[in-house]
């Protein structure tokens, strides 16, 4: 790009010919400031302002890729506060910064400034009071549990498994009302519609920072179109590790009756391949020990007997050098070993159960941290959970014409 072709777009009747988005797009390409334009009488203020600009979404998009790269420009332009201030001046909001899981509650008391929370309420206490505002779980559904520590992939496996069975044309989030006519699951269709959304714009996610059990009632359907009614329980990792090692009477109540409910269950329990990778003794990790203590929560209260399948999710499998089925199941049996041998041991004693190691990606990320999703392992994950839920019997979806 020549000199002349720069000084050309400060021609202020250049500058008049061409669309706001043409100017966006030559000041992206040529490198050419948009101030330098408003500062050399180029372009008025009033254009300036309207060209530069960024839209709430705008800023929720960056603030999501500046948590989850290492880019030092986002790093700097949304530290704490830079967001304090977009807060302050009702450019984003926090509700929102909340419902994106960009912040917990904590974090955000932190940026404005609030006094923090105690950390016995905010581990118990507040928990408890969380927790019950759940909805109650609906019977004569498969409860499909999704868990592993913070950061280890679960958003990205359901987004991807969300996005795969609507791609499909087979995936329904039902309304589940009470007798007063309350939308008792808004929340979960909310997120599950969330992580749809964000999948297909190619947007990373930040860790899940919630407090509690995310609750989604999910309806899939087959080739026959035969219903297969589901939940899907995300345990966010900080109320796993919040959880840890607890007998079962010290659990918070709404915790245990999800648990502990006779509905039938299938358990995916999530391993990040990246942290394996740094690690060099691997049964040590946080992943393993948590894993431990919650099969032997659920062995204490029959849980396995109303269990139809148990699988180990690796993901990032991207990341793997050999990517083949046989890698995965040589890599948990080598550095899962202990995990790998207790689940056989619950298949053993336990007939119909079946358990499961699947390899997981949603995709590769360009140097922008943009993902493209791959749907072939998220189909993979669906087709086992159709495969092995039960049918509501009687129900199928209606035909239109």
């Amino acid at each position: 790009m020549n000199h002349n072709q720069i000084l050309d777009f400060y021609n202020k009747s250049k500058c008049a010919t061409l669309t706001d988005q043409e100017l966006r797009d030559a000041s992206n390409g040529l490198k050419f400031s948009l101030e330098l334009l408003y500062q050399h009488g180029s372009i008025d203020y009033e254009r300036y302002d309207r060209l530069t600009k960024i839209s709430p979404e705008e800023h929720y998009h960056n603030i999501t890729l500046s948590k989850t790269s290492n880019d030092m420009d986002l790093l700097e332009k949304y530290n704490d506060s830079k967001i304090k201030v977009l807060i302050q001046k009702g450019h984003i909001q926090e509700d929102e910064l909340y419902n994106r899981r960009l912040y917990s509650r904590d974090e955000l008391d932190m940026i404005m400034g609030r006094p923090p929370r105690p950390v016995e309420t905010v581990v118990y206490k507040d928990l408890n009071e969380i927790l019950k505002n759940l909805p109650p779980l609906f019977e004569n559904r498969v409860d499909i549990f999704v868990l592993g520590v913070s950061g280890s992939g679960k958003s990205f496996f359901l987004s991807g498994l969300f996005k795969a069975a609507d791609d499909l044309g087979i995936l329904d989030l039902p309304m589940l009302q009470n007798s007063q006519g309350e939308v008792l699951n808004h929340n979960g269709i909310k997120y599950a519609r969330h992580l749809i959304k964000t999948l297909r714009q190619g947007r990373p996610f930040a860790p899940n920072v919630y407090e509690f059990i995310t609750y989604m009632n999910v309806n899939f359907e087959d080739e026959s179109k035969n219903i297969y009614p589901v939940s899907f329980m995300e345990l966010s990792g900080e109320l796993f590790e919040a959880c840890y090692g607890k007998l079962t009477k010290d659990l918070p109540e709404r915790l245990r009756n999800y648990l502990f409910h006779p509905n039938l269950k299938m358990l995916f329990f999530v391993i990040d391949l990246k942290i394996d990778l740094n690690e060099d003794d691997y049964e040590n990790t946080d992943q393993w020990t948590h894993f431990q203590w919650f099969l032997e929560l659920l062995r204490l209260n029959d849980v396995f007997s109303k269990t139809l399948t148990m699988s180990i999710l690796i993901t990032k499998w991207d990341l793997a050098t050999d990517q083949s089925p046989e890698a995965a199941e040589r890599f948990v049996k080598a550095r899962y070993r202990g995990l790998y041998k207790i689940l056989e041991r619950y298949m053993d004693q336990y007939k119909n159960l079946k358990i499961s190691i699947m390899p997981f990606s949603v995709g590769n990320f360009d140097a922008r941290n943009t993902v493209s999703f791959d749907k072939s392992y998220s189909e993979k994950v669906l087709n086992w959970i159709i495969k092995n839920a039960f049918i509501e019997t009687g129900k199928k979806k209606s035909t239109w014409w």
